[in-house]
């Protein structure tokens, strides 16, 4: 969370997908949401001794433009599993963020103290209203005040919604783009990539930010196409080194401010 500077509200993770209710500050969403999916599946992978994706398709985005219906969007998000049938009461849910709400600790991803200075009331008041929203809130609420197609800000935040696995829609460069800001980033950095560590780089940064086919990519690089699907699947999967995961991230952030 301190590395892309967001603040997590709320979360409930079940057997099939995940709810996150997240305040951006400049960040990108897709980036954070990159950066979170990639850290859960390398978790994930050790903890099971497996490998591949764990999530498989591309998420959704919706704004919260209002403050006030903060509290019924996080009583939702916790609602989930009784909704689902998996469990009698939120209290009765491991895998979510009610927990950390009714008893706040600082080793807690949410810091109630966040919800509470966003929405500028104090915590018993908050309590009593998560605890009414708890029993009454429905997706109908949810969906008629967040999932207008129509609105304005609901279609921006999908177009920063991009594909994990593709280039962003918002967002486009070159293969020469890609290249300049890698030897930008190696003088910025008094570091000099080897060939492998530049054909990783230069092979992931142009799937997520050109529109270059793994052919064009691999002709550039003078490889076999099934060597970019490779490296592709490698940093998918949470393969490469913790440092050459953070130079990545450094080169792309740069790639989204330019």
């Amino acid at each position: 969370m301190d590395r892309y500077r967001f603040t997590l509200l709320s979360y409930c993770l079940l057997d099939n997908h995940v709810h996150l209710l997240l305040q951006q500050e400049n960040t990108p969403l897709s980036t954070i949401m990159q950066g979170l999916q990639q850290s859960y599946t390398q978790f994930y992978n050790r903890k099971y001794a497996t490998s591949g994706h764990v999530f498989q398709q591309r998420f959704a985005s919706y704004p919260c433009m209002e403050d006030a219906y903060l509290v019924s969007l996080i009583a939702y998000i916790h609602k989930n599993p009784k909704a689902s049938g998996v469990v009698q009461s939120a209290d009765d849910y491991r895998w979510s963020s009610h927990h950390e709400i009714v008893r706040p600790s600082k080793k807690n991803l949410v810091r109630v103290e966040d919800l509470l200075r966003l929405l500028g009331i104090g915590r018993a008041q908050f309590m009593a209203e998560y605890h009414k929203m708890l029993n009454e809130v429905e997706k109908k609420d949810i969906t008629h005040t967040y999932m207008r197609e129509s609105d304005e800000a609901l279609e921006q935040a999908d177009q920063d919604s991009a594909p994990l696995n593709g280039p962003f829609r918002w967002k486009k460069h070159s293969m020469q783009d890609i290249d300049a800001a890698i030897r930008r980033y190696e003088k910025l950095s008094s570091h000099t990539f080897n060939i492998v560590q530049y054909r990783r780089l230069f092979a992931v940064l142009c799937a997520r930010h050109t529109a270059a086919l793994g052919k064009e990519i691999a002709a550039r690089l003078d490889v076999q196409p099934a060597r970019i699907s490779q490296i592709q699947r490698e940093f998918a999967e949470g393969e490469w080194t913790d440092w050459l995961k953070t130079q990545f991230y450094f080169i792309e952030e740069g790639l989204l401010v330019t």
